[in-house]
């Protein structure tokens, strides 16, 4: 199985993700190793963001982005704020893939249990998010074989 998600959805589904429970262990430990990717997946996300703001905005000596008295970020060259405003965008955009390999199993089991799950209150975002990837699970069909590395 795999799933393709914009950068910036990782950080919503794992939020959505962290609200739902489930009632059976089974489906509980796919949900954990499906939202254990999603996570590592920001976490190299957000490690990109910094990398692209580090490379144009000024940083002060505790290794805090410099702000001037309007709490504007400062950058290290007037005109470097397109470029860098270009490639946050490009990366906030780009897909990512998150793929089952050995887990595809659990992930499918995760996945069928929430299609039936009582879902707390989530937000748009999280609903937008969370259907886009049980879309992705459907049209995969329940019948997917583990994915080669």
């Amino acid at each position: 199985m795999e799933f393709s998600i914009k950068n910036m959805e990782t950080k919503q589904l794992a939020e959505a993700l962290d609200k739902i429970h489930l009632k059976t262990m089974k489906a509980s430990r796919g949900k954990s190793k499906f939202l254990d990717r999603v996570i590592e997946k920001n976490a190299e996300y957000s490690k990109s963001r910094r990398d692209i703001l580090t490379e144009y905005l000024v940083v002060d000596e505790k290794g805090q982005f410099q702000t001037d008295a309007q709490h504007h970020f400062v950058f290290k060259e007037t005109k470097a704020m397109a470029d860098c405003e270009q490639e946050l965008f490009d990366l906030d955009n780009e897909t990512i893939v998150i793929l089952s390999l050995e887990h595809t199993q659990a992930y499918q089991t995760f996945f069928e249990a929430l299609q039936e799950a009582d879902v707390p209150e989530l937000t748009s975002d999280e609903l937008f998010i969370l259907d886009k990837i049980l879309d992705q699970f459907e049209s995969q069909g329940k019948g997917v074989k583990t994915d080669e590395a």
